[in-house]
């Protein structure tokens, strides 16, 4: 996926993202796990899992 215009990767957890890992020319990784800055990110279907 695409954050802030750099290659990235979407965790998630139970259907909710629990983070963003930002890739920037593979030198520098930011993580993002402050649900309040993520929580608008849609999670694609597949990859909602249910454990019921």
């Amino acid at each position: 996926m695409m954050v802030n215009g750099q290659k990235g990767i979407l965790q998630v957890k139970e259907g909710h993202p629990i983070r963003v890992i930002s890739l920037k020319n593979i030198q520098s990784i930011f993580i993002i796990s402050n649900p309040d800055k993520i929580n608008h990110i849609p999670v694609p279907e597949q990859w909602i899992t249910n454990h019921t």
